[in-house]
């Protein structure tokens, strides 16, 4: 049986998705396959690629830029951040349609299970690039160019597992992308500070992504796709720990620059929370790496903490 008339089982929540989604407990069946095609019974990719636009905006608010401008562009980074990882993903599964069959995790996807077919998922790529089009016209022209320059780097993505080990460098570029616009769309100075926060971020998800690739290490050995997950052999855990100690050190280094010596304080529950993802790094338990893939969300939001040293500071 092919997988173009392979019954589609909306009822049957997709492994990374928890099985209360209301995706599949609410949603009309029609629209189910639609939905996942857009990841959006899965949300912890537009909390990965919203948070980091927020930093941004924290940065911002310290810097005493006017408060409409800060939650123009909270809300503008908030639809962007949805219809970008909806588009990346869509665009990823059209590229892995074929892939997708033979991984036990993404066998059931709209595309690789027949629900959806490749006209149905063009027309939807087109529909989001739309709109998403359509935000840049509330940005400057500083932030417009940054972010046309992300559409390359998200339509690359996904064939870059063909032809290379490390296709999460080319995700973590995706994935904090929104930080640039939303700084450029703020004007913000300190342009070594937004380096070296953006290259920490970098960092981070090529480690929270190694750690979800775990999942599929053998599935794709077999079907021969690459990743770091594959790359950092039998030591996965020091190949994402290298990567987290250069998260910490960038980060460090950014936020020094903007609030000093203070920032090695508040970004210390940051760097212990990184400590216990790798110590509970397990390569034979999909199930706990993925529940640390998802805690990257709240362990975004603690490098956002810095930002309330600079606003007591703006108060006082």
């Amino acid at each position: 049986m092919t997988a173009k008339n392979k019954p589609y089982q909306d009822h049957v929540p997709l492994p990374d998705a928890v099985s209360n989604n209301w995706v599949d407990s609410y949603a009309p069946t029609t629209w189910r396959p639609w939905l996942k095609l857009m990841r959006v019974d899965r949300p912890i990719g537009c909390y990965l690629l919203y948070i980091p636009c927020l930093w941004a905006i924290g940065i911002g608010a310290m810097l005493e830029r006017p408060f409409l401008d800060l939650f123009s562009m909270a809300i503008l980074c908030l639809v962007g951040s949805f219809l970008t990882r909806s588009l990346g993903c869509v665009a990823n599964d059209l590229a892995d349609r074929n892939i997708d069959t033979k991984v036990a995790r993404t066998k059931n996807r709209p595309l690789a299970s027949g629900a959806l077919g490749v006209g149905q998922a063009i027309a939807l790529l087109l529909l989001l690039g739309a709109l998403s089009l359509c935000l840049l016209t509330f940005l400057n022209q500083q932030a417009v160019i940054i972010a046309l320059a992300s559409i390359p780097l998200i339509l690359t993505y996904p064939w870059l597992k063909r032809v290379t080990s490390w296709p999460q460098v080319m995700l973590g570029l995706c994935m904090n992308w929104g930080f640039l616009v939303a700084w450029f769309g703020l004007e913000l100075p300190q342009i070594t500070a937004m380096i070296l926060i953006f290259g920490g971020a970098v960092c981070w998800t090529i480690g929270y992504d190694t750690i979800y690739a775990l999942q599929d290490r053998e599935d794709d050995r077999l079907i021969g796709v690459h990743s770091t997950a594959l790359l950092a052999g039998d030591k996965p855990v020091m190949f994402v720990g290298l990567f987290y100690v250069a998260m910490v050190i960038m980060m460090v280094g950014g936020w020094w620059q903007l609030i000093g010596s203070a920032s090695l304080i508040w970004l210390s529950p940051m760097m212990i929370h990184l400590l216990w993802q790798l110590a509970r790094i397990n390569p034979h338990d999909p199930g706990t790496n993925l529940m640390l893939f998802k805690s990257n969300r709240q362990l975004a939001l603690l490098v956002m903490l810095p930002t309330f040293h600079g606003l007591f500071y703006q108060i006082t």
